[in-house]
């Protein structure tokens, strides 16, 4: 194996990992969202 393979191989790690951190932080975001909009829409039906 090259070095030039190894790179490829570790930015294709650091990349998926990243891909990984940016989809779990995107489910948050869409969790905390949900959760503020169905707790304005509880005030609103009350």
């Amino acid at each position: 194996m090259s070095f030039r393979e190894i790179r490829q191989r570790d930015d294709l790690t650091s990349m998926s990992k990243a891909k990984a951190m940016a989809e779990k932080i995107q489910a948050e975001r869409l969790k905390a969202a949900r959760k503020t909009s169905g707790d304005s829409w509880n005030r609103q039906s009350q």
